[in-house]
């Protein structure tokens, strides 16, 4: 679940009640409710920009250390693959 969906429920309770309160001509309390309405507004975005950007900093990392990795291998393998060759070449050469 997502973790600002009780802030999206009031959220959408708010809005139901300042059109509920503009369809019948009340406005007293709807500056209230639009302030509140504002605050939850903030705070969702506020927290969806630090979620999506801990997020990507955690992919980031998590592929840093795949490249890493595979950089090893192919190292390894580039080293291996040398010895290799220089093991065929000196056989050939003795035939």
């Amino acid at each position: 679940m997502v973790e600002y969906q009780d802030d999206l429920n009031k959220l959408e309770l708010l809005s139901v009640e300042i059109s509920d309160l503009v369809n019948t001509n009340n406005f007293e309390k709807i500056l209230k409710l639009d302030l509140e309405r504002q605050n939850i507004i903030n705070k969702i975005s506020n927290t969806v920009q630090l979620s999506s950007k801990n997020k990507i900093t955690e992919i980031v990392n998590i592929n840093n250390t795949s490249i890493n990795r595979i950089e090893d291998k192919m190292k390894n393998l580039s080293v291996n693959n040398n010895k290799l060759n220089k093991r065929i070449n000196f056989y050939s050469l003795t035939k």
